[in-house]
């Protein structure tokens, strides 16, 4: 009986992680070289997404230089990141996850004043 019970549980967690896992969304655009960075996501969706991180990305290594994490962000709100070298021009991207869908957001990236597609 335990048995039974143990792998129940086993089977009933996986699903709801596999279920939870494919309701996740990311953003991103491409890779720019610039000095001064903002990545900033909007929800235009109905509902609030409960967690929502955008995070600016070294292209080169992929080491984040800059994240920023919103909770229970509503509609109409907007989670942003910056992030700015004075002296050496860096390549990097702009990263947008969110724990719900990613249909909701919107998202841009600001390079050196230019703005750059995030889809």
């Amino acid at each position: 009986m335990n048995y039974r019970r143990s792998l129940f549980t086993i089977i009933v967690t996986g699903a709801l992680s596999l279920s939870l896992a494919a309701e996740a969304g990311t953003l991103g655009s491409g890779p720019v070289q610039g000095h001064a960075f903002i990545c900033r996501s909007v929800n235009i969706g109905p509902t609030n997404v409960r967690t929502l991180t955008v995070s600016i990305v070294n292209s080169s290594t992929a080491s984040p230089l800059s994240t920023e994490t919103c909770s229970d962000v509503g509609t109409d709100r907007t989670c942003q990141v910056s992030w700015q070298e004075p002296v050496d021009a860096v390549v990097a991207h702009c990263r947008v996850t969110s724990s719900d869908s990613a249909n909701g957001l919107r998202a841009t990236f600001v390079v050196d004043g230019d703005v750059v597609d995030v889809r």
